[in-house]
């Protein structure tokens, strides 16, 4: 059987919660073709934008002291990652689930 090629995936997580944070940065590394960047800052996540090339953005909505939905529009207002689609994740409720996707226009 012939193999296809894995298109590489960048991936960046946002999410406060250290624990979290790295079980879907390991679970996500394991998989062929990914790069995995990680912070729990929108200022972190911003950064880490303006010095890579992202693809996928997942970001926890309630970061504690700031909301990770803030990032969409400083990404906007700057032009970063104008392609990137970003996937909004809460667990408010002691369930997890999609808020919202969005792509980072610019």
């Amino acid at each position: 059987m012939q193999q296809t090629a894995v298109s590489a995936i960048s991936v960046l997580i946002l999410d406060d919660h250290s624990l979290f944070r790295g079980g879907v940065v390991r679970l996500l590394e394991s998989e062929p073709g990914m790069t995995v960047s990680a912070c729990a800052t929108v200022a972190a996540a911003m950064e880490t934008l303006r010095q890579n090339t992202v693809d996928v953005i997942l970001l926890d909505y309630d970061l504690g002291q700031e909301r990770g939905s803030d990032l969409v529009p400083l990404m906007q207002e700057q032009g970063i990652a104008k392609h990137v689609q970003v996937f909004k994740v809460t667990g408010g409720g002691g369930t997890m689930g999609l808020v919202q996707q969005t792509k980072g226009k610019g």
